[in-house]
């Protein structure tokens, strides 16, 4: 079974197990470390690059093709596993180079983007509400 398939098997384009478990203050954010900031950072730009390519279709994690009306068509199919194997492909690149160029930053810009993130993270939590 490929990642971004349910227990039950059926297909979906966003993982099941991609979820934001804490949403930090900006007064929390400033008391972690710039490294521990980054993966606060790269957490976000994960989840944010799994749902909001979908996010017209469902927006929760692990939405089947039948939960976002998408055929269970060979094409489709094929389309799921191309785009799993890209997005797993640029995520480790992605998050090659931020190791490297991230820490240049500053550390209350990391901040904002956390925040700016979040912000996008919650209002596509609240898309169906």
């Amino acid at each position: 079974m490929n990642a971004n398939q349910k227990s039950d098997s059926t297909l979906c384009f966003v993982k099941p197990n991609i979820k934001i478990t804490k949403f930090y203050s900006k007064d929390e954010l400033n008391k972690l470390q710039k490294l521990d900031l980054i993966e606060v950072y790269k957490s976000r730009l994960a989840y944010l690059i799994e749902i909001l390519p979908f996010l017209s279709l469902n927006p929760e994690p692990g939405s089947s093709f039948r939960e976002m009306s998408i055929p269970e068509t060979e094409t489709n199919i094929s389309h799921l596993e191309k785009e799993m194997k890209n997005k797993q492909d640029f995520i480790k690149s992605l998050f090659e180079t931020l190791d490297d160029v991230v820490p240049y930053s500053e550390k209350t810009n990391i901040i904002w983007s956390i925040l700016y993130f979040d912000d996008m993270i919650k209002k596509s939590m609240n898309q169906n509400k």
